[in-house]
């Protein structure tokens, strides 16, 4: 059940990108496929290595910090409203 994060312009996002979900104690661990470009891949290698952290370090930092921009700048508590809304309507 492994579906794919293509980040480039034409990329689509699943609603669901968590799979194959482990979770001992109270961990999560995400196996989720990242498809990159050789140049993406480079710029990666090149931008996890000045952080002096491994590529999926660097990729649960950026995930992190992603999400603490979006609480404390986006929308983020009016999209979880809208989809109790929603999900209220469907019942």
């Amino acid at each position: 059940m492994n579906r794919t994060f293509i980040p480039s312009p034409k990329a689509s996002l699943d609603d669901d990108v968590v799979h194959n979900v482990t979770a001992p104690d109270s961990n999560v661990k995400i196996n989720q496929q990242i498809i990159l470009t050789k140049d993406q891949f480079e710029l990666l290698k090149i931008i996890s290595k000045a952080h002096d952290k491994s590529i999926s370090e660097y990729i649960q930092m950026a995930v992190i910090e992603t999400m603490k921009n979006e609480i404390e700048f986006g929308d983020f508590c009016n999209i979880l409203l809208d989809k109790l809304d929603t999900e209220r309507e469907l019942t």
